[in-house]
Order: structure tokens, then sequence, then C-alpha cells
């Protein structure tokens, strides 16, 4: 899901120019699925500050709409030196932006 979503931003100009770190990842599991289950993933982005952001994933089964794991993962964008940046490139930004939420306001905890 996450390779997906960044995609139309990382392309070969982008990565020539700067390097995106993963800091952290951790994924809860709630319960399993089973052979034919069709799983959800909603991407959500929050804590965009200077050049870090995280992703936040729900999976859930289609169907049911029963919940199966929930992600989270933070990154950090930097120049090639490894310098970060003061702030996400717009590119970045006009793609988290409109999947932006706050993280305290959301049903589940991450």
């Amino acid at each position: 899901a996450t390779d997906a979503l960044l995609l139309p931003c990382f392309n070969s100009k982008f990565l020539s120019q700067r390097r995106i770190r993963l800091v952290n990842s951790r994924m809860q599991f709630k319960r399993q699925t089973t052979v034919g289950d069709c799983t959800h993933i909603k991407v959500n982005a929050s804590e965009l500050n200077g050049a870090r952001f995280s992703l936040l994933h729900t999976f859930m089964i289609e169907a049911t709409a029963e919940l199966v794991a929930l992600g989270k993962q933070t990154y950090e964008l930097s120049d090639l030196s490894g310098q970060l940046l003061t702030e996400l490139p717009d590119t970045v930004s006009r793609l988290l932006e409109p999947i932006r939420v706050e993280e305290e306001h959301l049903l589940y905890k991450y």
C-alpha cells in the first residue's frame, strides 16, 4: 500500500536529489483472515512536520468491515548527504494533504 501511494512522487528525478528513510514501523494484528477474504487497506497521513510524516494503515475485511490490523510507518526525507530537509517537497505535500488526519481524533490507536 505504501509503495503504491508514494510511487507517483518518488520518480528517478526526485530520488536523484533526495532520499526517503523509514524511521519507525509497527503493526498490531487484531484477527486472522482466511482464504478468499478481500482485505480493504485504508491509508491516511499524520504528523506532517518538517521533513517527517507518518502513514497510518487500517486493514479491514471488505465484506464484514471487521478490523484485521493497524499499522503505522514514519518516514523522513533528506538530501543526498543525509541532511534532513526543512520541509516536505511540494509533490509529497500535495499527495499527503488530502489524506491527512489528526491521529488523536481517530477511533483506533495506531
